[in-house]
């Protein structure tokens, strides 16, 4: 329980007032409580989905379930995925890439690439009535964000001798990944036994890992801000390809 409390206080702007003592092991310990928020969350999208597809025409639909996604998600996630685009796209060497992406300044680059990923999400969320089961759309596409997320963080190095992002590495456990895994499959299965859930998972986790090695090469590793890029394209990823296959 107090693994989830803590992933929800930081992954989101829930209203969670809990006071407890979070230790460095507490805080990196909450990665495996993440794709029950991510749950959560998807599950939020879903319902304000359902009570509002009859009351706004498709393109506020748009707007205001974007949004909200950004509302519960706090920006925590984009913050990072801004970051990264301004280090990656700078065509610097690999330590200026990571002094960039430390610098609070917003950049070019960071600009133009949250852009498009707001309009990926906005074109989804206005085009959802052209969608099959648009309930468990919503409800998966936060959860394979977080599940690739747990991926980068087990499977990579870190690339960085500190940071918020090192905790999550130094505390991560091959068991948690695989537990996300399991209840990712779980919900897709049960909700909808159909093939194109798991092709849709399948290929979006092929285009992003290949994004993650170029990020990993370039950078000798992943930082805190590029978990939170690859949950951010991930999703973005997952949605656009189920748009077609649904």
């Amino acid at each position: 329980m107090k693994s989830l409390i803590v992933a929800a206080q930081f992954l989101t702007r829930i209203p969670i007032k809990h006071n407890m003592e979070v230790s460095d092991k507490d805080f990196g310990d909450s990665q495996k409580a993440f794709i029950f928020v991510a749950l959560f969350t998807g599950a939020i999208m879903s319902g304000s989905y359902y009570i509002l597809k009859f009351q706004v025409p498709p393109l506020v639909l748009g707007v205001v379930l974007l949004v909200l996604e950004i509302v519960i998600n706090g920006g925590l996630l984009l913050d990072g995925f801004m970051d990264t685009s301004d280090g990656i796209f700078s065509a610097k060497p690999r330590e200026r890439a990571l002094e960039i992406m430390k610098d609070s300044r917003v950049g070019a680059h960071s600009v133009t690439t949250v852009l498009l990923l707001f309009l990926v999400k906005f074109a989804v969320y206005a085009s959802l009535h052209h969608v099959w089961n648009p309930y468990l759309f919503l409800l998966l596409a936060p959860m394979v964000g977080k599940w690739f997320m747990m991926f980068v963080i087990t499977f990579f190095p870190y690339a960085r001798s500190e940071g918020i992002g090192k905790f999550f590495k130094d505390q991560n456990k091959l068991l948690y990944f695989w537990v996300s895994t399991f209840i990712l499959l779980l919900t897709s299965i049960l909700l909808l036994p159909h093939y194109m859930i798991i092709s849709g998972i399948i290929i979006t986790f092929l285009l992003c890992f290949a994004l993650a090695v170029k990020i990993n090469t370039f950078l000798g590793g992943h930082t805190g801000d590029t978990y939170g890029a690859m949950s951010e394209t991930a999703q973005a990823v997952f949605m656009l390809i189920m748009f077609f296959l649904l």
